[in-house]
């Protein structure tokens, strides 16, 4: 099962990994995202947080992202990754 299924060809998705949500890294992201929101959504950007739980879980197995890294990557509306970060 793919759990980013529901968003194929609907929006891209930018999935922002942080190894737990006090990260100083996931905080840097928080504020950029926060400045470009407009942008965003122009572009049918959906932006999703992990760090902990069921889906920050499965997330991290279905795109292989280890529980302690910081990672942010960009899906494409046709569900192909696009960028590693």
């Amino acid at each position: 099962d793919d759990p980013l299924a529901a968003y194929r060809w609907k929006s891209r998705v930018l999935l922002v990994f942080g190894p737990r949500a006090d990260a100083p890294a996931l905080a840097e992201q928080r504020r950029f995202i926060e400045k470009e929101k407009t942008g965003f959504e122009d572009r049918d950007l959906v932006v999703l947080e992990l760090t902990t739980g069921a889906k920050a879980n499965a997330l991290r197995r279905h795109i292989n992202v280890g529980s302690d890294e910081f990672s942010v990557i960009l899906i494409g509306k046709d569900g192909g990754e696009k960028l590693r970060k």
